[in-house]
């Protein structure tokens, strides 16, 4: 049977009884000599890879049971073609998004060393098509602990994704890619201490603190930015050791006013209460608005919370007038988990320090946020 029309009797297996030995087939053309014959293979393979095909037993059996020739089918496609052909590799790309959330299928991943290079490369080329589809395969990806930790071992990995994440915000470093999935990426990392130590410690590139580069975006409009800014940061916090330098006025990171400003309203505060409270804090315009995602409203202050398991964490926020914009956001929040959480930050802030408190902040594992979903290509 002629390739081309082999491959279109996909079509009528979508719709008919499907076997799955018609499926392995499909991975016998990912290396076909013929470009649009390794398009058309991949753009079948994507179709079967949908959430609601997924759900089904029989295909979630399949892929599973066949997790290493599908992984290195994909993985082979993409290094032939995301250069020359990006169509191809890009069907490729969604199908690896949707199917990385199966945690046997993501552990493939690593077996393939020269992947994940190439996957940062792909994303950090100035004019990539394929930048923001590999943002989004990475954000799934990292959800795992091995590609994860792969990640972190790929040298300057780290260096180079936060690096285009900055310079490509609303696409001003690649016309066809805004890289908002990179927070998501940093969110994930994010989970692992030597990620962590990475954003907290002066970059050898500029002498920065990399989380400062990331925290800038704490509200901007893309809710994918600011959310996996927001978790990256509360996960950093969980450095306790760090925590007086974070909220040391004036000091490298100065990390206050960036996780106070989204929780915070139009209200003007008294002259007391602007003592000490951060510049950036004071006479905020008639339509500054909060935070509109209340899970998120909920990390931060949740964010403040691990900050007060530090004596040098707490002694920080009074000093820089924390609690009345806290008071502020408990008279408008209609929340309950973040309700709860602003009453816990305050009990610790007004809790006598006569007694040295038990510092446990470093010892808990990050949670995984529930706003962090796992994406999936349709």
């Amino acid at each position: 049977m002629h390739v081309k029309l082999k491959l279109n009797c996909f079509i009528s297996f979508r719709l008919l009884h499907f076997k799955m030995e018609q499926l392995d087939e499909l991975f016998d053309f990912f290396l076909d000599p013929k470009p649009e014959v390794r398009q058309l293979a991949s753009d079948h393979l994507k179709s079967f890879t949908g959430v609601e095909t997924l759900k089904q037993e029989a295909f979630k059996e399949y892929f599973t049971q066949r997790a290493t020739r599908v992984v290195t089918q994909c993985v082979k496609l993409i290094h032939l073609d995301w250069h020359n052909f990006p169509i191809a590799a890009h069907n490729a790309i969604s199908a690896l998004t949707n199917l990385v959330v199966d945690a046997t299928i993501a552990a493939q991943v690593p077996q393939h060393p020269e992947f994940l290079p190439l996957l940062v490369t792909i994303v950090s080329l100035p004019d990539s098509v394929l930048a923001d589809p590999v943002s989004m395969l990475l954000s799934n990806l990292t959800k795992h602990e091995g590609p994860a930790v792969a990640l972190l071992k790929t040298d300057t990995a780290l260096e180079d994704l936060a690096d285009v994440f900055v310079k490509g915000v609303d696409k001003m470093y690649n016309k066809q890619a805004n890289y908002d999935f990179l927070a998501s990426v940093f969110a994930n990392l994010s989970m692992f201490p030597i990620a962590r130590v990475y954003f907290l410690v002066p970059s050898s590139r500029d002498g920065l603190l990399p989380i400062t580069r990331l925290m800038v975006f704490s509200e901007h409009k893309n809710i994918i930015r600011r959310g996996g800014v927001i978790s990256a940061i509360k996960n950093c916090c969980f450095e306790s050791k760090y925590h007086a330098e974070l909220l040391k006025d004036g000091g490298s990171a100065d990390l206050l006013p960036y996780i106070l400003l989204p929780l915070c309203g139009p209200e003007a505060f008294d002259d007391d209460d602007m003592e000490g409270m951060p510049e950036d804090l004071q006479l905020l315009p008639e339509d500054k608005r909060r935070e509109s995602d209340p899970k998120l409203r909920q990390m931060i202050v949740e964010t403040l919370l691990i900050l007060t398991n530090t004596r040098p964490g707490r002694e920080a926020m009074r000093a820089r007038k924390v609690y009345p914009v806290l008071r502020e956001l408990h008279k408008v929040e209609n929340s309950q988990p973040v309700l709860d959480a602003i009453d816990d930050v305050v009990q610790m802030l007004m809790r006598d320090e006569m007694s040295e408190p038990k510092e446990e902040a470093s010892a808990k594992k990050p949670k995984t946020d529930d706003d962090m979903i796992i994406e999936e290509i349709i």
